[in-house]
């Protein structure tokens, strides 16, 4: 098939790649429309205080800093917490994990390193709740070590070792906008050839039919 044939049939079903581009268009304005859906983890660990006041008054164990940190984050993840925080305006949801230093097959939550990870469409709001998530579980350890009485010398302390960046991870990314093009642009090509041969010998009928 020569060029100008190639051309022909494109110029004869005009109608067809208009179609193709309209509902191309559509899946691009769906793309453009959709809210990005922005993510962001603060990360905290807990250190143990140093020999010999090592042994922390909330568990009467040594080295107890990742069982302490497991325990915040359960009552953090708690529905209790979750509605104290949203009494304060912290509506969006946030999820407290601990860092697993196994596998996905055998988890090991032996390191005092958790992370506090919160979703919105507003990277603003990613911050503020990750913030006040942390702010929460700071002041849950500060009443647990104080209900016990625990000396300064002892208590467990949380360092901040990353502050939440909010990324993208759900919205309008580059390769969908391709994606969708290069859908159309061959959907339209190949719609146009294979419709050619079939209007053609339909108005073929008709014509001898009438």
């Amino acid at each position: 098939m020569t060029a100008q044939e190639w051309v022909g049939k494109l110029g004869r079903r005009w109608y067809v790649l208009a179609a193709v581009l309209l509902c191309t268009m559509g899946g691009l304005w769906a793309v453009h429309g959709r809210a990005i859906t922005y993510r962001g983890c603060e990360q905290l660990f807990l250190s143990a205080p140093p020999l010999p006041w090592n042994r922390n008054v909330i568990t009467g164990q040594n080295a107890s800093a990742s069982m302490v940190a497991g325990m915040i984050s359960a009552e953090m993840n708690s529905e209790q917490v979750r509605h104290q925080l949203q009494a304060v305006g912290v509506t969006n949801y946030y999820n407290v994990l601990m860092t697993n230093t196994g596998d996905v097959r055998f988890p090991s939550y032996n390191s005092p390193t958790l992370h506090i990870c919160a979703s919105s469409t507003s990277p603003q709001a990613v911050v503020a709740t990750t913030a006040a998530a942390g702010q929460k579980f700071r002041s849950i350890l500060q009443t647990m070590q104080a209900a016990r009485n625990a000396p300064a010398k002892s208590q467990i302390t949380i360092v901040n070792l990353a502050q939440a960046v909010p990324r993208p991870i759900m919205g309008r990314p580059a390769q969908a906008y391709f994606g969708i093009v290069l859908i159309g642009v061959l959907a339209a090509f190949a719609l146009t050839f294979w419709s050619d041969p079939l209007l053609t010998r339909w108005r073929y009928r008709r014509v001898r039919v009438a």
